[in-house]
């Protein structure tokens, strides 16, 4: 059932202008939701794909992970801050094809530009840019299984408890959703070979190199996961 809901949903996005929202897109959401018995939760829409879009992930994919597809299977949740102080601009940023000219450190290995599929206001609205099972690229290594939340903030000062309540809800309905998904990880934390998550790691790039970051901290993933388990009975693989 949920597969052929993500069938349609892409349908409904590539109906939609790049950029726009659409009540249409949020209630085939709902609708989605409903039908799999998920608690209910608001989400509007914001659709970044196009076809030159899903072209270049399809040609990201098949650089970086050996597959000539733009589809996943989500078994990890990643969850960011922007580094963007905004809500608008978040969304301006993220609409494009193609990254921007300044990021040269990822852009000579692919023009496609970096998405996610959900977007955190500071209020704690809610914003779907693209279905769960289409590649977003967000995370090194991991794009090809994981389903991304950024949260829009500077930096770690700025996150608000709305934003930590929002991600509460959304990442247990993710979770009851995918029964594939086992992994939690803060972007941060991605590059920590000791924990389990690490084993869905896959790059075809011999010359690639980690490197840290930031978001969205350590106190953050912590209340996160300390309110999961607790109000949520919800605890992934570490």
């Amino acid at each position: 059932m949920s597969k052929i809901f993500n069938l349609l949903a892409l349908i409904l996005l590539f109906g939609c202008q790049s950029g726009t929202t659409s009540s249409d897109q949020t209630e085939l959401i709902k609708s989605q939701n409903d039908s799999l018995n998920l608690p209910e939760i608001d989400v509007d829409t914001f659709s970044i794909l196009s076809n030159n879009k899903l072209d270049l992930t399809k040609e990201y994919f098949t650089k970086y992970y050996n597959k000539s597809i733009y589809t996943i299977e989500p078994q990890m949740i990643v969850v960011h801050y922007t580094a963007i102080p905004t809500l608008d601009e978040t969304l301006d940023y993220f609409k494009s094809d193609s990254l921007d000219i300044t990021r040269k450190n990822i852009r000579n290995k692919s023009i496609l530009n970096v998405g996610i599929q959900y977007v955190v206001d500071k209020n704690g609205d809610i914003y779907n840019l693209m279905p769960d099972t289409v590649m977003a690229r967000h995370i090194i290594g991991f794009n090809h299984v994981s389903i991304g939340i950024e949260n829009v903030a500077k930096d770690s000062t700025e996150l608000t408890d709305e934003q930590l309540e929002s991600n509460l809800k959304l990442i247990n309905v993710l979770a009851m959703k995918y029964k594939t998904i086992n992994y939690l990880i803060g972007h941060n934390e991605y590059d920590n070979k000791t924990w389990a998550h690490y084993s869905l790691f896959k790059s075809a790039d011999s010359s690639y190199v980690p490197y840290e970051k930031p978001d969205p901290g350590e106190e953050f993933m912590a209340n996160l996961r300390f309110r999961l388990k607790n109000e949520y009975d919800l605890e992934f693989k570490r």
